[in-house]
């Protein structure tokens, strides 16, 4: 009798993906692209086994996670739902396939993070339109809450 295929471990954690802009003129070619409001990505979520928030950034060049507390987020939320936007996406992990997507900068890192596949998504815009395509739930954007 023949084996099952064994699976790779996967486990799925719903991820926010925050947009916002930046407080600065985008750099060459950027600005030619890039829409104002979603100048930049990040992520983050909720760990229940720390009971804390796991925040991740892209930043020039370095990714920066760390673990924050419930009160640290209230800022971001506040800031994202008044200047940017914000969607959660149920994503799914495939820990055995780590594959790098190259150039590394803010888009791709989060199209990796969320294991997004087929995804042609370059500028965080067009990562929060494919992240809405793909079931993604709105959270804010434009200024205002569209979870009720």
């Amino acid at each position: 009798m023949a084996k099952a295929k064994e699976e790779s471990p996967q486990s799925r954690a719903i991820w926010y993906i925050g947009f916002r802009p930046i407080g600065r003129p985008l750099p060459w070619p950027w600005r030619w692209f890039i829409r104002p409001d979603f100048a930049h990505v990040m992520a983050f979520r909720f760990d229940p086994r720390l009971s804390e928030w796991i925040f991740v950034e892209w930043s020039g060049m370095t990714v920066f996670v760390e673990v924050w507390p419930g009160e640290n987020m209230d800022g971001l939320f506040t800031l994202l739902k008044h200047e940017g936007a914000l969607i959660s996406y149920e994503a799914e992990s495939h820990l055995s396939e780590w594959k790098f997507r190259m150039p590394f900068y803010c888009v791709s890192w989060v199209k990796h993070l969320l294991s997004l596949r087929g995804c042609a998504a370059v500028t965080p815009y067009q990562l929060f339109c494919a992240l809405k395509k793909r079931g993604g739930t709105v959270i804010f954007e434009d200024g205002r809450s569209t979870i009720e």
